[in-house]
């Protein structure tokens, strides 16, 4: 058996000291703990105030809906009976699959919208301005116009009138492209030109026998009368041997 030598006093203090330690720092964890629990209490018994001070202020409601639905029932007890609330009531709990899905597709269009609506108001904002700038160029004003002339088209016309164009819409389009071509654009032009400057001569124009024959002379009046002689016979009409009749 050994024998432990005498604890000093100032061991003692030390071991005391570090016990002391200790118990301040479960004393400050048990503090700790007191001031949630504390806290969770205080918040319990705010709730549980919130929760009088609701029930206080919905009991007249509650009481006035009540009265409602009891007037509203008796209303009802002359246009539905008994088992067909009842009915009612039984056809609601087979459709609660239908009617969550209908519900669950109600949520989707929701989201839908909430997401088209950005895409929405910036389309809406390219439109807006694009209208602005139609507008501004005179776009606007000549749709309108040409609605007037599609109005008067639809009023002038029959129906076989619009039929007939379309058995002919091959051809009319064929001699709009023949009018096109850059030949006879030159000579159109040419022929304009040349109305124009006679209208504005005519009456300096000699109309005297001798001088139409004098004028004859000149060989652009001769080429002149030519093109015209032979476009007035490719405009007459055509025996089935495809010569020009007489």
């Amino acid at each position: 058996m050994t024998v432990q030598p005498p604890t000093t006093v100032e061991e003692r203090l030390e071991r005391l000291e570090t016990r002391l330690e200790r118990l301040s720092e479960q004393f400050e964890r048990v503090a700790e703990r007191l001031d949630v629990v504390v806290e969770m209490a205080e918040r319990q018994h705010a709730a549980a105030l919130e929760r009088q001070d609701l029930a206080r202020a919905l009991q007249p409601v509650m009481h006035d809906a009540y009265a409602v639905l009891v007037d509203e029932l008796s209303d009802m007890e002359q246009v539905l009976t008994q088992e067909e609330l009842i009915t009612l009531v039984r056809r609601l709990a087979w459709n609660v699959r239908n009617l969550n899905r209908a519900l669950d597709a109600l949520e989707s269009m929701a989201d839908l919208a909430d997401a088209m609506g950005p895409i929405v108001h910036d389309a809406y904002g390219e439109i807006a301005r694009y209208a602005e700038e139609a507008d501004k160029r005179g776009y606007v004003p000549f749709l309108l116009e040409m609605g007037y002339v599609v109005d008067r088209i639809i009023t002038g016309f029959t129906p076989e009138d619009v039929r007939q164009l379309g058995d002919h819409v091959v051809l009319i389009l064929n001699t709009v492209k023949q009018l096109t071509q850059p030949q006879m654009m030159r000579l159109l032009s040419q022929l304009t030109s040349s109305l124009q400057e006679a209208e504005q001569q005519v009456s300096e124009m000699p109309t005297d026998l001798r001088s139409l024959l004098r004028m004859m002379r000149d060989p652009q009046v001769r080429r002149g009368l030519a093109v015209a002689l032979a476009a007035l016979r490719g405009m007459a009409p055509q025996d089935d041997n495809g010569s020009t009749g007489k």
